[in-house]
């Protein structure tokens, strides 16, 4: 799956330009008003951020011991500290595009949370 940044100006950066990739620390998040996860040519989630909220994404990769088995789970959410409250939302996208939404990062066993 990839990332792409669509600003409130209507401009897009996309996790791929000019044969590079780009760590999504190059996302302005002054100017982000949507960030989508594609999956070849399919749109699997758009997050819509507005008033403060800022963009969370991670590419977690999950490897077994015993098989040495690949599987990835992408992190896409926001945080916003509203009355001094670390506030947030995470949608947990398999790769089978199936989607797992909680409020935090920390609340969920393996392989959501990591390892203590």
């Amino acid at each position: 799956m990839q990332w792409k940044a669509i600003y409130s100006d209507g401009t897009e950066l996309n996790q791929y330009e000019n044969g590079q990739e780009l760590s999504y620390y190059k996302i302005d998040q002054s100017k982000l008003k949507f960030f989508d996860l594609i999956d070849g040519d399919k749109t699997v989630l758009r997050l819509h951020l507005f008033g403060g909220r800022k963009l969370i994404y991670r590419r977690r990769v999950i490897i077994t011991q015993q098989t040495g088995e690949q599987r990835v789970i992408y992190l896409v959410g926001w945080q916003k500290n509203i009355n001094g409250e670390n506030v947030q939302s995470i949608a947990y996208v398999h790769e089978d595009n199936s989607v797992l939404i909680s409020g935090s990062w920390n609340e969920l066993p393996e392989p959501y949370s990591l390892p203590v």
